[in-house]
């Protein structure tokens, strides 16, 4: 995941020749983007029959192949196919990650489970902005994402450790995939069988999808573009990122009992869009870093419960096809945060974070109304 983050805060650097143009920036990371989301439901299916492990081996190949891409290439097409490569890794990590984590521990400690698996990724998104101010002052841009390249290579290490309960092969593994499930008719088989609770719970993964990436790729570009001031923008970024780190595993053990769900939920959304709206009205830049701190702690609250009132509705022998449901709802919203940014943005570079505030407001209200954290 550090990967991952390092990568997502280069991204709209490396763009820096299209920062005068907001919306074509968003729509061309958006495009290279999505088609790991599209993937999601077939990954789903996919881990089920090939196996987690082999699942992330194929996940590691292709991030270092588009990083690589691009890494090395100044040209603004090549680059976009590079993210695009890249970006279809980020599902072959997700998908079997959840999936290990649903599968491999008893229902009560689910969300203790989850806190662990989401503190080494909120590590990573905190510390991502730092480390890479510090490489690219010192060396460069592209030096930054050779960095990214090297961490996949020590991941590939822990993977090989694993093992692989599924004996179906790649080959055979695919052509299920493809041919009987139709890659992604399955997927979208089973959303549309979904109730009112747990559409509610795609739309708050959604949301929170949504928030994140935008947050992560304007807190840079706030001070970029006007400033040219990187530091300030990793240490917003920072701000915004630590959060999740610090209460994760708090936040998870405290969803571990259903009836602390429903109001993480609730109170997660309505306090984290308020001081997110604060924000919009903010220039004192300390004041700025604490509204970003204390927006992105309770957003993480209600998303923590949120991925862990999921957990209820998996079904034994489909846990990666219906995980995968969910991850591809977060990973549209982290896909679509570039489009929101870069046309949102024209208003004005703090603009998204007013609207992102009028969005986890109607997260909150949805939640509210479907009851979403309360068990049946």
């Amino acid at each position: 995941m550090l990967n991952i983050a390092l990568i997502d805060f280069i991204i709209p650097i490396k763009y820096d020749i299209l920062l005068d143009n907001l919306p074509l920036f968003g729509i061309l990371v958006t495009i290279a983007w999505f088609g790991s989301t599209f993937l999601d439901f077939a990954i789903g299916s996919l881990t089920d029959k090939l196996g987690i492990k082999k699942t992330l081996i194929i996940g590691c190949a292709l991030n270092i192949i588009g990083a690589l891409i691009f890494g090395l290439s100044s040209n603004i097409g090549i680059m976009t196919f590079g993210v695009f490569i890249w970006g279809l890794s980020y599902c072959m990590f997700a998908v079997p990650s959840e999936t290990y984590v649903l599968s491999s521990f008893q229902k009560n400690y689910r969300g203790s489970a989850f806190g662990i698996l989401n503190f080494a990724l909120d590590i990573a998104y905190a510390t991502a902005p730092l480390i890479a101010f510090g490489i690219i002052t010192l060396f460069g841009v592209n030096p930054a994402i050779l960095t990214g390249v090297i961490i996949t290579f020590f991941s590939l290490l822990l993977i090989f450790r694993m093992r692989n309960r599924q004996k179906e092969g790649l080959v055979d593994s695919v052509e299920d995939v493809i041919l009987k499930d139709g890659i992604v008719k399955t997927g979208f088989k089973d959303l549309f069988k979904m109730n009112r609770q747990e559409f509610s719970l795609l739309v708050n993964i959604f949301v929170c999808g949504i928030w994140f990436m935008t947050v992560f790729i304007a807190s840079p570009l706030l001070f970029l573009k006007d400033s040219e001031n990187l530091l300030q923008g990793a240490l917003l970024a920072f701000a915004f990122m630590i959060p999740f780190a610090i209460m994760e595993l708090w936040f998870g053990k405290i969803a571990d009992y259903s009836k602390n769900r429903h109001r993480m939920i609730k109170y997660g959304f309505f306090i984290s869009a308020f001081f997110l709206v604060s924000l919009y009205f903010i220039d004192n830049f300390i004041l700025l870093l604490a509204a970003a701190f204390f927006s992105a702690f309770f957003a993480n609250m209600a998303w923590v419960a949120s991925e862990v009132q999921v957990s209820k509705y998996l079904l034994k022998g489909e846990k990666g096809e219906i995980a995968s449901i969910f991850v591809a709802a977060r990973d549209i919203g982290y896909d679509f945060a570039p489009l929101f940014y870069g046309f949102v943005a024209v208003l004005g570079l703090k603009a998204p974070f007013l609207m992102l505030g009028l969005l986890l407001l109607f997260a909150g209200f949805f939640s509210v109304m479907t009851k979403t954290g309360k068990e049946k």
